[in-house]
């Protein structure tokens, strides 16, 4: 079978998709299950950005603090999905594009938060090419 021009394109166009696929990846999708800890104070404080089908991440916050941990797209300086308040251990899970942040609410000046990422499943599709647009 010859390859036409079209189809080169096509290989390309799907070769640069994975490359971007690989680049992106996550802890929670190598199977990294460290902890990654932060200071966290009033103002939110960035954790992990994630483009997941969904994802599921352990979050910790120390005994003598209430925190608040937000999920999805930061917009105007808050994130915009699920805002939820927890103390110790808590659990999330996130769909789609976005971020998990964490701030203080209760306690003193500064406290410690931690993530580790649990599962998490990627977004299966193949791309459709039929010469024209590829």
């Amino acid at each position: 079978m010859k390859l036409t021009g079209n189809m080169i394109k096509c290989l390309k166009f799907n070769q640069l998709v994975l490359a971007l696929g690989v680049f992106v990846l996550s802890p929670a999708v190598l199977g990294e299950s460290s902890w990654h800890s932060r200071y966290v104070g009033a103002d939110w404080v960035w954790f992990e950005d994630y483009a997941f089908a969904y994802a599921e991440y352990t979050l910790y916050c120390q005994e003598n603090c209430e925190c608040e941990v937000g999920m999805g797209m930061k917009i105007f300086g808050k994130p915009r999905g699920e805002i939820r308040r927890f103390s110790g251990v808590e659990e999330i899970f996130v769909v789609g594009l976005g971020a998990v942040h964490v701030r203080k609410i209760a306690g003193p000046d500064k406290c410690i938060a931690a993530f580790t990422p649990g599962k998490a499943s990627t977004f299966n599709y193949t791309i459709p090419c039929d010469g024209s647009i590829c």
